[in-house]
């Protein structure tokens, strides 16, 4: 075989035996030779190159141009959504836009509340400081967030859907979040919520109302001695 600095010869295995014995003979083709709609691609493409001028942008199709446009926003969104601070408690359950946009989810109120953490849980609460204490009066003494009581408090293990407890919640929510058995279990730790932080509310009222009685008996027992409300006190 006739030595060469060819690229494609280099690659051959100078000492296999089947060459020794072998002629072989290359020669370059010209690709697409006699096609007329290639040659007259190829003669276009050579005239633009030759031009020094900008993209003429004008000339995409509108539909391209949004098809393009949506790409950059997504990218982007999704880049602000994974480095931001914010949404850890949603992070759990949509960790990026890409996935949020292949779930085949319609948030409704109280889901929303789950996967926001927002409202009634203890953790959102004591943020805005609506309680002393984040924690949830459960065994674990945990933080009440709806990533532990969804998953994790015991109160609500006997009525807990086993994907629940053995699925990271990205898949939960990809798979099973629509399902009957998981949207009962949302909305009774929901409404449980709702019933506590009436009882808690009402009970501040009763406890001002008492203190504002007790302050006003006080004032007036103390104005005079022969007040009425003397005798009372």
């Amino acid at each position: 075989m006739q030595t060469s600095t060819h690229h494609i010869l280099l690659l051959l295995p100078p000492d296999s035996k089947q060459f020794n014995t072998t002629s072989i003979t290359f020669h370059w083709v010209k690709g697409h030779v006699g096609l007329k709609g290639n040659e007259r691609a190829d003669c276009l493409a050579k005239i633009a190159a030759s031009y020094f001028t900008a993209p003429a942008y004008g000339a995409i199709p509108i539909y391209r141009g949004k098809q393009i446009l949506e790409v950059y926003c997504i990218k982007l969104w999704n880049t602000t959504y994974i480095h931001s601070v914010n949404a850890h408690h949603t992070k759990l359950f949509i960790p990026t836009i890409f996935h949020r946009l292949s779930l085949p989810l319609w948030p409704k109120f109280i889901l929303t509340q789950f996967l926001t953490n927002h409202i009634s849980f203890g953790s959102c609460l004591h943020k805005m400081n609506k309680t002393i204490s984040p924690t949830y009066s459960c065994p674990e003494m945990a933080v009440k967030t709806a990533h532990h009581l969804m998953t994790e408090c015991s109160l609500f293990s006997s009525e807990r859907p086993t994907v629940l407890q053995t699925l990271p919640p990205l898949l939960v929510v990809k798979y099973y979040i629509n399902t009957v058995g998981i949207t009962s279990f949302l909305r009774n730790i929901f409404h449980t919520l709702q019933e506590q932080l009436q009882n808690n509310v009402l009970t501040k009222l009763l406890t001002t109302f008492s203190k504002a009685i007790l302050y006003i008996s006080f004032n007036l027992c103390s104005t005079s001695v022969n007040s009425p409300w003397y005798a009372c006190c």
